[in-house]
């Protein structure tokens, strides 16, 4: 499948008068994943923010699979970078889950949700975690739950910020085997630091410094990290059999 799901046309994006993004143009096709790289500061989750509809743009256009209003928005899941799990608030894998399906907790559900819900529960190997209060759970347990969460929804199009910056080098290398599987259902963009993973897993890379420095091939535009992080970048490829 070769259709765009998203489609991002000379964005322009300031906050406090200050210019975050700038010209931005960008085509992800359906059942492509790519990552989005480059130092703090640069605008990567600003950007995820403004595909969402979270923050105004100043001028530009965003399309998500071919529509400029919250329609074509509805068929996007989104991981954020931070959650907040408080030991206070007694929810539960199966309630965050849940939830996936419509925002805020607590409220009644159907059959239809509760069945697709136990659906990712099992495919994600959550079963065991599904009764436990979220702030009992690893990094990489953690990770696992936010992603079926988000595919609760059946979404066409999933965002990712640095999904992995809380988890184990065994996690992140079953996160990315994950996404290659993930990638057949859906376009996926994800942002992250980790730039051995980005160049053992991802095949196209976005370098982004509030505008974009880059876009292509992994292999290829690993040697403009220089350019685009102002100083020397060292990439250690990620090992399929764990660290030795």
């Amino acid at each position: 499948m070769n259709s765009t799901a998203i489609s991002v046309k000379n964005l322009c994006l300031s906050i406090n008068g200050q210019s975050i993004l700038e010209n931005i143009n960008l085509n992800v096709k359906s059942n492509e994943l790519i990552s989005v790289i480059g130092p703090n500061g640069s605008g990567k989750t600003t950007l995820l923010r403004a595909i969402l509809g979270f923050i105004k743009i100043d001028s530009g256009s965003i399309e998500i699979l071919g529509e400029q209003n919250i329609k074509g928005r509805l068929h996007v899941g989104y991981i954020p970078q931070f959650i907040k799990r408080d030991s206070d608030f007694p929810l539960t894998v199966r309630d965050i889950m849940l939830s996936g399906k419509y925002s805020g907790y607590f409220r009644k559900y159907s059959k239809e949700d509760i069945h697709s819900a136990d659906k990712y529960i099992e495919e994600f190997s959550l079963s065991r975690l599904k009764n436990k209060r979220i702030h009992e759970l690893s990094g990489g347990e953690m990770q696992r739950v936010l992603i079926a969460r988000a595919l609760v929804r059946n979404p066409k199009i999933l965002l990712m910020d640095e999904p992995t910056s809380s988890v184990d080098k065994k996690s992140q290398d079953e996160f990315f085997m994950l996404l290659s599987r993930l990638r057949e259902r859906m376009a996926i963009i994800l942002v992250s630091h980790d730039l051995g993973a980005v160049s053992t897993y991802i095949e196209r890379i976005i370098c982004l410094n509030h505008k974009i420095n880059y876009d292509g091939p992994t292999a290829e535009g690993l040697t403009k990290l220089d350019e685009t992080y102002k100083g020397s970048i060292n990439i250690i490829n990620h090992s399929h059999h764990g660290d030795k």
